[in-house]
């Protein structure tokens, strides 16, 4: 399987249709057609978007292929019990998912900041 054909595999299992994932992300089926054409460009920026997007994809898979393509909460989660008898495994869960989505997002800041000052610096070399 091409990246070209985990990044379609991931946009349909999510959303259905590049259409709708399209919509969804405010982006044109062009653009998404892009990703998902034999051979079409699959760089950082769209590997981070559907990392972003969807935390629970196997970065690994999404890359190289190798492992499953949706990451395994069953491995994160420890089944822990209080005194009262509930269970927190899914606050656990929702913890290490809001860690994700944090990390990702720091990571998305700083490729944005990078692209800024480059930016900004071919804006001096015109002046």
């Amino acid at each position: 399987m091409t990246i070209n054909e985990r990044v379609k595999f991931i946009i349909l299992s999510k959303e259905k249709s590049q259409a709708n994932f399209a919509t969804k992300h405010g982006m044109s089926r062009q653009y998404i057609g892009q990703w998902t054409r034999k051979g079409g460009s699959v760089g950082i920026e769209v590997v981070s978007k559907l990392l972003y997007f969807y935390p629970d994809v196997n970065a690994r898979w999404l890359i190289i292929g190798d492992g499953d393509a949706y990451e395994s909460n069953t491995d994160k989660v420890k089944q822990t019990h209080h005194g009262n008898g509930h269970n927190i495994s899914a606050s656990s869960i929702a913890m290490d998912d809001c860690k994700s989505r944090l990390e990702t997002a720091l990571k998305e800041i700083e490729y944005l900041k990078e692209i800024n000052q480059l930016l900004k610096n071919q804006l001096n070399k015109t002046k």
